[in-house]
């Protein structure tokens, strides 16, 4: 019988997938583009799905056939609609074993806890937050953009920013670096000339890539008005979190936050998880930064769906992902992202 598993984390950006064995060693690594069927489509969100584990295997030297379980969380997968898609596309990928299939926020928890018990937080490209009790009931809080009040995807954090910068400018906000920083950073003399570069109103990800370090910038240079945005940046956070806490009733050792998403683990952007993890401890919430890549979760997630659990192994996989590099920023260069 073969030994290995497979974990997938699909995003909006980007798609890993990592093969293991069940003795918890690394076998092989892939990466595509972004698999969340909602900006990709149904076609582009299989067709990455595809090339991220055919990679991952190619490297591993195995096959479908010789997995044992599976372990996914993608962007994309929230209520019983999106869920029943994302499903189907996944059933047509990979064969019929045993299979964890959820919303990346998932992987955070389950790579940054020992049972997967806890709400998961993650900021990348979009936000979301899930709880998860012992029972395995699932709460999630927002995780559909604008519409359900996100605040910290890329494309969210980029908007606030450009709209506190152009409050500044305008007078409506006392003088803030930034109405000077952020079109420097986008290339333009002025903050009249950034409305050419979003006709539209929204920012594409050529602004989202320059605005968004920008802005954290400032705020590590300690403007008043920047770091009073990302404070509001930090209530809302909190909130979804003390919310899906509150919702299912998780107190104690089991009131435990996993951060996660580029957003809440690059460097250069650590205000705000500095200011968010402050805030919740403050609240008796304990705050974990994630270690190793969410990915790595997806391959924990499958070991626990061969039945027994084995903490020995799961602490193996963590130590060879960290050993390999195989953190979150780390993975992300091995693999060329």
């Amino acid at each position: 019988m073969s030994d290995l598993v497979l974990g997938v984390d699909g995003g909006g950006t980007k798609t890993l997938a990592l093969v293991a064995t069940t003795g918890g060693e690394l076998r092989g690594v892939g990466k595509a583009g972004g698999s969340n069927y909602q900006s990709a489509g149904e076609s582009g969100a299989k067709a990455a799905l595809t090339e991220a584990i055919d990679r991952a295997l190619a490297e591993a030297r195995a096959s479908r056939a010789e997995l044992r379980a599976c372990g996914l969380g993608l962007a994309g997968y929230d209520g019983p609609l999106e869920q029943a898609i994302v499903a189907r596309l996944v059933a047509e990928v990979l064969p019929p074993v045993p299979r964890f299939l959820e919303n990346d926020s998932l992987l955070v928890l389950r790579a940054g806890t020992p049972e997967g018990v806890g709400v998961g937080l993650v900021a990348g490209t979009g936000q979301n937050c899930i709880g998860r009790d012992r029972a395995g009931r699932r709460l999630q809080i927002g995780g559909l953009g604008a519409l359900s009040g996100d605040v910290a995807g890329a494309s969210q954090l980029c908007t606030m920013a450009l709209s506190t910068a152009w409050q500044s400018f305008d007078g409506r906000l006392p003088r803030s670096a930034l109405s000077h920083a952020l079109p420097a950073a986008l290339g333009v003399g002025s903050m009249l000339e950034v409305s050419a570069l979003a006709p539209s109103g929204e920012p594409d990800p050529a602004m989202i890539r320059a605005v968004v370090p920008a802005f954290f910038a400032v705020v590590r240079a300690g403007d008043a008005v920047a770091e009073a945005a990302l404070g509001a940046v930090v209530v809302a956070l909190a909130a979804a979190a003390e919310a899906a806490l509150r919702g299912l009733g998780l107190g104690g050792d089991d009131a435990a936050v996993v951060l996660g998403g580029r957003t809440l683990q690059h460097p250069d952007y650590q205000p705000l998880p500095q200011r968010l993890a402050a805030a919740l401890q403050a609240r008796g919430v304990s705050v974990r930064a994630l270690e190793v890549a969410p990915v790595v979760g997806g391959v924990l997630w499958a070991f626990d769906q061969l039945g027994t659990p084995d903490r020995a192994r799961d602490q193996r996989l963590l130590a060879a992902a960290q050993g390999a590099g195989y953190r979150q920023d780390s993975l992300l260069r091995i693999v060329g992202v």
